[in-house]
C-alpha cells in the first residue's frame, strides 16, 4: 500500500524489517521443532516452490 501514495521509503523499510525477522524467527522455528522435523523434511530441499537450480 504505502507505494501506492509514494512513500517509497516507508515500503522499503517494512520490507527490510520483515526480512530481518524472517531471518531470526524462521531458524528458531526450525530448532523449536526439533529432531522429528529434521528428519521429517531431511530430503527435501528448502526455498521457493517450483523454483529450480541451475
Amino acid at each position: 500500500m504505502p507505494l501506492i501514495y509514494g512513500a517509497w521509503i516507508t515500503a522499503l523499510v517494512f520490507v527490510a524489517a520483515n526480512a530481518a525477522l524472517l531471518a531470526v524467527r524462521i531458524p528458531a522455528e526450525e530448532r523449536a521443532l526439533g529432531a522429528a522435523y529434521t528428519r521429517a523434511f531431511a530430503a527435501r530441499r528448502r526455498g521457493a516452490a517450483g523454483v529450480r537450480r541451475a
